[in-house]
């Protein structure tokens, strides 16, 4: 059976993506920096706790109590933002039970589920944008977070 290897995309190309996404906006680029920031320290707080240290947590607490909620991106687009806040950690919730489930197509599914984390950057991109810039950048937001399959 094959696994999947989580993509690190390169800084400069994720850097130089979000940017464009962004149309350039610094509070936009900066919330979508916190969303990636608090999505991965609450992944390491699952899949790495035992390398989890203090100063981790007052991070975390700054990104989620203190830059996102003042964040003028945040602040003018929470409206629209906050449900897809939602949904994308219930999406990684089912994926985090799915990727236990033993179920290979479950395990498949589980993959393309945590990777919603990029339809916050392509919202991001239409509310700064519009629908003609969020489509020309979909695709290139969704390659920076493709899986390597691993036979």
């Amino acid at each position: 059976m094959s696994e999947f290897k989580s993509s690190n995309p390169d800084p400069k190309l994720m850097q130089q993506v979000l940017w464009e996404a962004t149309q350039e906006n610094k509070d936009a680029f900066d919330y979508i920096g916190y969303w990636i920031k608090a999505c991965q320290l609450i992944d390491d707080l699952f899949d790495e706790i035992e390398d989890w240290k203090n100063e981790n947590t007052y991070e975390l607490a700054q990104l989620l109590l203190v830059d996102m909620p003042s964040n003028l991106f945040f602040h003018t687009h929470k409206l629209a933002l906050l449900p897809l806040h939602v949904t994308v950690l219930n999406a990684w919730r089912d994926s985090n039970d799915w990727k236990e489930s033993g179920d290979k197509s479950r395990k498949l599914h589980a993959l393309v589920m945590c990777e919603q984390v990029s339809d916050i950057i392509i919202l991001v991109a239409y509310l700064s944008g519009g629908y003609e810039h969020m489509r020309k950048v979909s695709i290139k937001v969704r390659e920076l977070f493709l899986k390597e399959e691993i036979v």
